[in-house]
Protein backbone atom coordinates (compact mmCIF):
# COMPACT_ATOMS: atom_id res chain seq x y z
CA UNK A 1 0.00 0.00 0.00
CA UNK A 2 2.71 2.67 0.77
CA UNK A 3 3.64 2.76 -2.80
CA UNK A 4 0.32 3.78 -4.16
CA UNK A 5 0.15 7.33 -4.02
CA UNK A 6 -3.12 8.77 -3.96
CA UNK A 7 -5.99 9.69 -5.52
CA UNK A 8 -7.06 6.45 -4.07
CA UNK A 9 -10.39 5.01 -5.23
CA UNK A 10 -12.04 2.37 -3.44
CA UNK A 11 -15.02 0.56 -5.57
CA UNK A 12 -17.74 -2.35 -4.00
CA UNK A 13 -19.98 -3.63 -6.83
CA UNK A 14 -22.51 -6.09 -6.74
CA UNK A 15 -24.16 -4.97 -3.89
CA UNK A 16 -27.47 -5.32 -4.40
CA UNK A 17 -27.67 -9.21 -3.33
CA UNK A 18 -25.64 -8.74 -0.23
CA UNK A 19 -27.08 -9.61 3.03
CA UNK A 20 -28.09 -6.93 5.29
CA UNK A 21 -25.21 -7.13 7.49
CA UNK A 22 -22.51 -7.10 5.03
CA UNK A 23 -24.21 -4.23 3.55
CA UNK A 24 -24.06 -2.25 6.67
CA UNK A 25 -20.29 -3.24 7.17
CA UNK A 26 -19.42 -1.90 3.67
CA UNK A 27 -21.39 1.67 5.12
CA UNK A 28 -19.28 0.74 8.35
CA UNK A 29 -16.13 1.08 6.32
CA UNK A 30 -16.98 4.22 4.59
CA UNK A 31 -18.07 6.20 7.41
CA UNK A 32 -14.43 4.79 9.06
CA UNK A 33 -12.58 6.29 5.73
CA UNK A 34 -14.36 9.32 6.32
CA UNK A 35 -13.83 9.84 9.84
CA UNK A 36 -10.07 8.98 9.37
CA UNK A 37 -9.37 11.41 6.81
CA UNK A 38 -11.03 13.95 8.91
CA UNK A 39 -8.75 13.45 12.02
CA UNK A 40 -5.81 13.30 9.58
CA UNK A 41 -6.91 16.64 8.71
CA UNK A 42 -7.66 17.81 11.58
CA UNK A 43 -3.90 16.94 13.20
CA UNK A 44 -1.64 17.59 10.39
CA UNK A 45 -3.66 19.96 8.03
CA UNK A 46 -3.13 17.58 5.09
CA UNK A 47 -6.37 15.35 3.48
CA UNK A 48 -5.74 12.55 1.37
CA UNK A 49 -8.01 12.25 -1.69
CA UNK A 50 -9.98 8.90 -1.44
CA UNK A 51 -13.34 7.65 -2.94
CA UNK A 52 -15.55 5.18 -1.91
CA UNK A 53 -17.92 4.29 -4.44
CA UNK A 54 -20.58 1.51 -4.08
CA UNK A 55 -22.81 0.34 -6.84
CA UNK A 56 -25.99 -2.45 -7.33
Amino acid sequence: MNALKPPYVIKVVNTANLVPDVKEMVHDFSSAIARTRARRLARVGEDVSVRFEIEN
